[in-house]
């Protein structure tokens, strides 16, 4: 099947203008040296992104969101799969994320184990032991 969206790199000025919609469902923006920030666009058009933040062999997902338009379609799936494509490239040997209760319910399908959960701020850590393709 033909996907209808791409997925390429992108500075992270493009993803902070989102910041305050995101802010809404629980998802936290920010931005580090060795970020690697993902665009998925329905022809010229900005409909998600994410992000992955890279430490040595470790990588940490990061800030996914989907325009509301989108959830449903294909959009996350395929910005899911870039992403394991670019830890493999990496060899990257773990996953991490900081996730909410909506996201823990894709990673746990994606077999991350839960490593902590923080009671206060809603945010659960998760993590996988990644064997590159």
């Amino acid at each position: 099947m033909l996907s209808k969206f791409t997925i390429k790199q992108v500075d992270y000025q493009l993803i902070s203008e989102y910041a305050d919609i995101v802010k809404e469902e629980g998802v936290l923006l920010c931005d580090y040296e060795d970020s690697y920030w993902l665009g998925i666009f329905d022809g010229d058009k900005l409909v998600g992104f994410g992000g992955i933040f890279f430490k040595d062999d470790e990588a940490r997902f990061k800030s996914d969101w989907i325009n509301p338009d989108y959830r449903g379609s294909s959009a996350y799936h395929e910005l899911w799969a870039e992403k394991y494509n670019i830890c493999d490239k990496r060899k990257i040997k773990v996953i991490t994320a900081y996730v909410n209760d909506t996201a823990l319910i894709m990673f746990g399908r994606k077999k991350f184990k839960v490593i902590f959960k923080d009671i206060f701020s809603g945010y659960t850590i998760v993590k996988k032991e990644y064997k590159c393709n």
